[in-house]
């Protein structure tokens, strides 16, 4: 839905954890703000919650599926953190990995699974249940295209 690519309503859901969590007691209306008045709080918040000795990770799945109009150059994703804060984003290739290529951020590359890790995590998850496959039908799984990636895998 529209709504869950939405920078703006990904900042606003982020800042209220943050908020909770923390203990902030920032009482400020943020589903009305404007998206760089949100990007600015969402800073603020990481800063605040760094002061409370606590770790914070924050972790950003699918960024290339969020809204292009709102996400285009990243803007809203601070460049820096603050010590005992950690931002970890994923995306495919594409515009939003080439602007984080941009900065001085580290980046880890994660390439798709080999067929020993799609086997070990798939007869993983299948052991859970008390289940395996038949050599044949695991290697059929494992051989698709999708099996490259873990949710395939976890799913299938």
């Amino acid at each position: 839905s529209p709504a869950s690519v939405s920078v703006h309503n990904m900042l606003v859901r982020l800042c209220e954890a943050i908020n909770r969590s923390f203990d902030l007691n920032e009482r400020e209306e943020l589903t009305t703000m404007e998206l760089p008045d949100l990007c600015h709080k969402f800073q603020t918040f990481l800063d605040l919650a760094s002061w409370r000795k606590k770790k914070l990770l924050v972790v950003i799945d699918g960024l290339n599926q969020l809204d292009e109009q709102e996400s285009c150059r990243l803007e809203w994703l601070p460049q820096q953190t603050v010590s005992g804060v950690v931002l970890m984003v994923s995306t495919l290739e594409g515009h939003s990995l080439d602007i984080l290529k941009a900065r001085s951020n580290p980046l880890t590359l994660v390439g798709p699974l080999s067929i020993n890790e799609r086997i070990s995590i798939l007869s993983q998850k299948l052991a859970v249940y008390h289940k395996e496959l038949e050599p044949n039908q695991l290697n059929s799984v494992v051989k698709k295209k999708d099996a490259e990636k873990p949710l395939y895998l976890v799913c299938a």
